[in-house]
């Protein structure tokens, strides 16, 4: 009788412990030095689906505002976790608290629909011709109060930021020759019909521009020839596809007869109709 109590009380304490981390959210769960939300769950989810969202370059010492994503899973409320190798996070939001550098939910969040999606502020350090990384997690759940293995996480792509020297900004990007090869996430994101999606050369290559479900299965072919070193936009126009999330996969080959990969890079994009 007495070792059931005990176990019960180890329970209830479990619980408890479990639902305050979620109430009043919990850093050091990304990948930069953490293991992910695994008071709910040991592993990451296949079908839970986290993206940061917002410049991929930024000029140094200036602030940007950014948006984390998650759908998947329970999809009833959610939490998360956002951290920053170099530069500084500060709070864009209500629902957030800022803790050590790092945010994470004050309260728990409802889903709007199939998705929830949090905004933070990013600013870059002083340091141009840099990269910085910017790390998130998201945990999806059923809301009952009880970690287990109902309550879904993943880890979202690392976001890489290419920091910018502001005597280098100029306002006309086409004039840009660039010195690698890169894809820009999309904007709007998310969209509703139509985005863009940028990209550069860094030497001429045959280029492919494609959109996937998240299956895999090829949706549409933006681009597919031969480009120049340069910069360029690409208008995707979303009205004869179903809402939800999808992928954009960058492609250059060399064109010396020798088919060589120099670049491949894959990003998300979300259609809301």
């Amino acid at each position: 009788m007495k070792t059931n109590v005990i176990l019960f009380a180890i329970f209830l304490g479990f619980i408890s412990y479990g639902f305050a981390v979620f109430k009043f959210g919990k850093i050091n769960s990304t990948k930069k030095n953490g293991n992910g939300c695994v008071c709910h769950n040991i592993s990451p989810a296949e079908d839970v689906i986290v993206w940061v969202d917002g410049p991929d370059s930024v000029e140094a010492g200036k602030s940007q505002v950014y948006k984390m994503y998650m759908i998947g899973g329970p999809a009833v409320a959610g939490g998360y976790n956002v951290a920053v190798s170099e530069g500084l996070l500060s709070l864009a939001d209500t629902n957030s608290i800022l803790i050590e550098n790092e945010i994470t939910q004050s309260s728990p969040l409802p889903f709007l629909g199939d998705t929830v999606h949090w905004s933070f502020i990013y600013t870059a350090p002083d340091s141009p011709n840099s990269f910085d990384t910017i790390y998130s997690t998201g945990l999806s759940v059923n809301f009952d109060g009880i970690p287990n293995e109902f309550d879904l996480w993943a880890y979202g792509d690392n976001f890489v930021v290419k920091i910018i020297d502001t005597n280098s900004v100029t306002s006309s990007r086409s004039q840009i020759i660039p010195e690698n090869f890169s894809l820009s996430q999309n904007y709007p994101n998310p969209f509703n019909p139509t985005t863009i999606i940028s990209y550069s050369v860094g030497i001429t290559s045959s280029v492919r521009l494609d959109v996937f479900d998240t299956r895999g299965k090829l949706i549409l072919n933006l681009e597919n020839g031969i480009k120049s070193a340069g910069s360029y936009n690409v208008k995707l126009n979303g009205v004869a596809l179903s809402s939800g999330v999808y992928l954009y996969k960058l492609t250059a080959f060399s064109t010396d007869g020798l088919t060589k990969q120099l670049f491949t890079q894959t990003k998300k994009l979300l259609l809301i109709k």
